[in-house]
């Protein structure tokens, strides 16, 4: 370990120590990883310190200001030292004053809320996840973007069908065709590179949530305290890898399609634009799949919950029959052991079938809303053609527009079982 590191880890134990909180720098020194250039990476030291009940925060500013914020406190010396400050007469050495590099560090316990009180605070069980979300809001706030372009693009298809079967087929204006048809090429070109970005854009940011989720489920697992140890090795394994169903919500293509919800509205728009009649179809087929969908999620919640926690406990029988076997067979105890797998394993499979289901409940429900509102679109068109409200043109490219509004509820039923097992987990 080189001697800023020795340093600041040594500064830091001194601190703990002078607050009644003393740590190992040795500890310490196991619980932190290292930047490529060797150093002490100060993120991991914050979670370390973290995980032992303790706040470790950075300030710029003078050695007044340090005074004025409470000693004792760890400030920072050119040429990469760290020395501890605990009390104000050291402000005034001169050794300090020469070589202070403005800024200092301050160690302090956490404050844990009086459980006495009436009402005990509630603690948030799932802020972790939402603080890793908004860390990457970021590359979520140009995957909307590069959505907004997809949307608008993909209406282009649609109304050059619109206007080839209404002005190119009865004039027969070929060079009309050819302008429409370079421009739709146009505009698709740039939606597949509208798509690629986003699909790359969501595969960073899950790549990157991945890394936060898995060391700090690492940070955490190696600061359990052995008294805190779990009880069966295999359960809580499985409970860990349980976490991949959040890293599989941020990674999912099928993210892109909640995306792609609210701008169902933009195609409801342009086809009210068309024919305003024509716009109710849409409405009212999503309406009854957004009601299906919320009646599935409770019971959908249980099945996955349900299979989780069997699984786990499948699981970890499983680790514990193998670390087991020779106890096992000593004692005959393999029946008892098969017993619980077969009771465990059918347990996960009923739960799975549910869940299952339920999910294909909603997405076949999807699918005939989808070729129900179809066929009321074409059957309303007919009626508008008849009464000179509607062109042929403008009936197919509406037949489009309220499929592709759709389209998207059919994903999103997929993700749903997705975003279930990530609450569960």
């Amino acid at each position: 370990m080189n001697a800023p590191s020795a340093d600041l880890l040594q500064g830091v134990a001194q601190l703990a120590r002078l607050g009644g909180r003393p740590l190992s720098p040795t500890a310490l020194q196991a619980q932190c990883t290292r930047d490529r250039d060797g150093q002490l990476n100060v993120e991991s030291l914050h979670g370390a310190l973290a995980a032992s009940g303790l706040d470790f925060a950075r300030a710029e500013g003078s050695l007044a200001q340090l005074e004025r914020t409470g000693l004792p406190a760890l400030v920072a010396l050119e040429g990469g030292g760290y020395r501890v400050i605990a009390g104000a007469d050291e402000l005034l050495s001169a050794d300090v004053r020469g070589a202070y590099a403005g800024h200092f560090f301050t160690l302090r316990p956490r404050t844990a809320p009086d459980m006495r009180s009436e009402i005990p605070a509630r603690r948030n069980a799932r802020a972790w996840f939402w603080r890793v979300l908004w860390g990457l809001r970021h590359y979520y706030a140009h995957v909307a973007l590069a959505t907004l372009l997809v949307n608008v693009l993909s209406i282009a298809v649609s109304l050059y069908v619109m206007n080839v079967y209404d002005r190119v087929v009865p004039n027969r204006t070929y060079e009309t065709l050819w302008v429409l048809t370079i421009g739709t090429a146009g505009a698709l070109a740039f939606d597949f590179a509208a798509r690629t970005l986003r699909g790359w854009l969501v595969d960073l940011a899950g790549k990157r949530a991945d890394m936060e989720i898995s060391a700090g489920l690492f940070q955490r697992l190696l600061g359990i305290q052995l008294i805190q140890k779990p009880a069966s090795s295999g359960a809580f394994v499985s409970n860990l890898r349980d976490f991949e169903a959040i890293r599989d919500v941020l990674t999912s293509a099928t993210l892109t399609a909640l995306v792609d919800l609210p701008f169902f509205l933009l195609f409801v728009v342009v086809i009210a634009s068309i024919a305003p009649p024509l716009a109710i179809v849409p409405l009212v087929a999503i309406a009854v799949v957004v009601v299906i969908g919320a009646l599935v999620q409770a019971p959908l919640a249980r099945s996955i919950r349900d299979s989780m926690k069997e699984g786990s406990q499948r699981q970890g029988l499983a680790v514990e029959t193998v670390e087991g076997l020779e106890t096992l067979k000593v004692n005959n105890a393999q029946a008892h052991a098969y017993q619980r797998g077969e009771w465990f394993t059918e347990t996960v499979a009923l739960a799975s079938m549910r869940s299952r289901i339920l999910s294909n409940l909603v997405i076949n429900a999807t699918s005939t809303m989808q070729q129900l509102a179809t066929v009321a679109t074409v059957v309303i068109g007919v009626y508008l053609i008849h009464d000179g409200r509607l062109s042929m043109g403008g009936l197919i490219g509406a037949v489009i527009l309220c499929g592709r509004a759709i389209a998207p509820l059919a994903q999103v039923a997929g993700l749903a079982v997705r975003i279930q097992q990530a609450r569960t987990a």
